[in-house]
């Protein structure tokens, strides 16, 4: 009767302890390597008016995630862009975007879940003129886009999304402003880190 007692209880102590979960990591880190295959470049001055198709470019990002509400995330994400071009182009330019936002989600299974952001900052392009000076107009960027992520383990997760961004860049040279509206479709492949 004492082993069968004894049983029950150890059978319970294994049922609660398979019943209490570790909490969710609330704060997140990681790194994400980006492609630019398509966009355009709208440059506008004093003299005329441009739409340029631009090659495709490549780019790297810095993510930091922090839990706001159970399905809500503040985002931290700025990224550096190169060989943003026209094709064939020699010279070519960088653009650095200094990102905040918002990004929403919903688990499909345990270790899936689907998620959408939002986000707004400041972007700066950088290229040189033909005098050999370096420009960098810089101004608001706007971007939006959809992704998943999939957990490797509870502390790793690996994520791949596809957004769309819009530049605001201005450049003032003596005498005039040159206005730069630069859009672009993106995909990002990344790997975050709970840090808590």
């Amino acid at each position: 009767m004492a082993a069968i007692v004894a049983g029950d209880v150890a059978g319970d102590r294994v049922a609660q302890a398979q019943s209490v979960r570790e909490p969710e990591p609330t704060t997140w880190a990681g790194i994400g390597f980006v492609l630019v295959p398509e966009g355009t470049l709208t440059v506008e001055d004093p003299y005329g008016h441009d739409r340029i198709p631009l090659q495709t470019a490549y780019g790297v990002e810095l993510v930091g995630v922090r839990a706001l509400l159970p399905r809500l995330e503040g985002v931290v994400a700025p990224r550096l862009l190169f060989d943003i071009a026209p094709e064939g182009a020699i010279e070519t330019m960088k653009q650095l975007d200094l990102r905040l936002g918002l990004r929403g989600g919903a688990p499909l299974t345990p270790t899936l879940a689907v998620y959408g952001y939002g986000t707004a900052g400041y972007s700066i392009l950088e290229f040189r003129e033909t005098s050999g000076a370096t420009a960098r107009p810089s101004g608001l960027s706007l971007g939006a886009g959809v992704g998943i992520g999939y957990r490797v383990n509870p502390l790793a997760m690996v994520t791949l999304s596809i957004g769309y961004e819009l530049g605001f860049q201005r450049w003032h040279p003596t005498g005039y402003t040159v206005n730069f509206e630069h859009d672009h479709l993106d995909v990002t492949g990344g790997l975050q880190f709970a840090l808590n």
